[in-house]
């Protein structure tokens, strides 16, 4: 018994494991995302730049892989990565500028996340909203764009990965929740076991004075019974303790699944 109570705590120990390896992007995501761009000043290429800069609650490499997509896809551009830098050079993005443009994306992560800096060049020089007014306006709503699909995706994403460890703690919940109640019937189980041995002991003491020998035993296995008890109960109560954690973590994973619910039909309605 004690070797399932250890397997099943494995089982426990595995998946609380593969939650947190993701967790500061969940917490993050806990909070509603703001998909903002501001124009910022940054340096690039040993020059201080323009560059339209917004924060996404994400790791840099999936916001790196879904952007190079987004930017395929909807204007054709297949970014390569250059000196640090997706690039795009001598392209044509319609919708963005009528121009042939140079286009360049930087994807770090800091503090605050990960942190996308898009430039854009014409010519010699780069898009400002003093300089090229329409098409820093097109960048500012392209990345807006990019921010609202990729968070639609990430939430439900992330809402059925919630749902799938929900199962796998709900599952071993109640094979603690089973096993305690085998090792409850086990304890009744001695307890009249002690019952009937003390009965046969005084049946034994009033019938045969020189029984010592029987009784002697008798009492020894009261003692077996005893101890294999209180084993029995340390492992109920560890047992117990256990159900209780898994329990509080399922509603604890409710409470999360709820919130990434609301956050997420936040963000699909306001499209």
């Amino acid at each position: 018994m004690k070797t399932k109570l250890l397997l099943l705590s494995a089982l426990l120990f595995g998946s609380t494991l593969s939650i947190a390896q993701d967790d500061a992007v969940i917490t993050a995501l806990e909070t509603a995302p703001q998909m903002s761009v501001e124009q910022s000043n940054i340096k690039f290429q040993k020059n201080s730049t323009t560059a339209f800069t917004a924060y996404v609650k994400s790791s840099s490499d999936d916001v790196e892989k879904a952007w190079k997509s987004f930017v395929s896809h909807k204007y054709g551009v297949d970014l390569k990565k250059s000196k640090g830098a997706l690039t795009g050079e001598a392209v044509q993005m319609p919708g963005i500028s009528e121009f042939t443009v140079n286009f360049f994306t930087l994807i770090e992560t800091d503090e605050k996340g990960a942190r996308m800096d898009v430039l854009m060049s014409i010519g010699d020089k780069f898009v400002t909203s003093n300089t090229f007014p329409t098409e820093a306006g097109n960048i500012q709503k392209m990345m807006r764009t990019f921010l609202h699909g990729f968070y639609v995706t990430q939430y439900d994403e992330v809402i059925e990965d919630q749902r799938k460890e929900q199962e796998k703690l709900t599952k071993s919940m109640d094979k603690l929740v089973k096993e305690g109640e085998k090792l409850a019937k086990n304890t009744e189980g001695k307890e009249a076991d002690i019952v009937k041995a003390e009965e046969n002991i005084t049946k034994t003491e009033k019938l045969i004075a020189d029984s010592q020998v029987k009784i002697e035993q008798l009492k020894a296995d009261i003692e077996n019974y005893r101890k294999e008890i209180e084993q029995l109960k340390k492992e109920k109560e560890t047992n117990t303790k256990e159900a209780e954690e898994v329990s509080a973590k399922v509603a604890k994973q409710a409470e999360r699944i709820d919130r990434l619910k609301r956050n997420a039909d936040s963000i699909k309605s306001s499209k």
